[in-house]
């Protein structure tokens, strides 16, 4: 690489960060892994480039058992994405997301919810996805974050469209409304 590759070889010194920050993680170097990712992040030209890096770091956590920073990792990038979640996650802020995703899925039969278009946005995609990374943990970690996680799954999902991880979202909701 250049003396300058975040200048001159953007795209190719991102590719080689990522690649380097996932061996890193799965040869267990966690610590050279954040500092990979966290040279990432102060490079990346957009939030899409930041994606890829927080899954990897979120997957570390995970790998730890740091069930709670992957979460509270998670949720910093869901921001990022415009996704906002309560500072601290109760019945009470609860109440709210589900009468909302009621209110979406009201009078919508299956097949309808088949019928949902796939998601074009690349940061609603990302949302998804990442919700779906992070929702074992919250389940672990902080059970009152759980059912905000499913239930934004569900809303952005049937307002942006589908992605492959939209069906672990409803499913997910259909069983915390069989336990409601």
């Amino acid at each position: 690489l250049p003396d300058e590759p975040w200048i001159g070889q953007y795209d190719l010194t991102l590719s080689i960060f990522e690649e380097a920050a996932e061996s890193a993680f799965l040869a267990g170097q966690f610590k050279e892994m954040h500092d990979y990712i966290d040279t990432i992040l102060e490079h990346a030209k957009s939030l899409l480039s930041k994606i890829k890096p927080y899954e990897i770091r979120i997957s570390a956590y995970k790998a730890e058992n740091k069930l709670k920073m992957a979460l509270a990792t998670g949720l910093e990038i869901m921001e990022q994405l415009g996704e906002k979640f309560p500072k601290k996650a109760s019945p009470l802020t609860v109440f709210p997301d589900l009468i909302k995703t009621a209110l979406m899925l009201r009078n919508k039969k299956l097949k309808d919810i088949l019928a949902l278009p796939e998601a074009k946005d690349p940061i609603k995609r990302a949302a998804i996805r990442n919700l779906a990374n992070i929702a074992p943990s919250s389940y672990w970690g902080d059970p009152t974050v759980f059912p905000h996680i499913i239930f934004r799954m569900c809303q952005i999902s049937l307002k942006h469209g589908v992605t492959p991880a939209s069906a672990f979202g409803f499913a997910t909701y259909g069983v915390i409304m069989i336990g409601a």
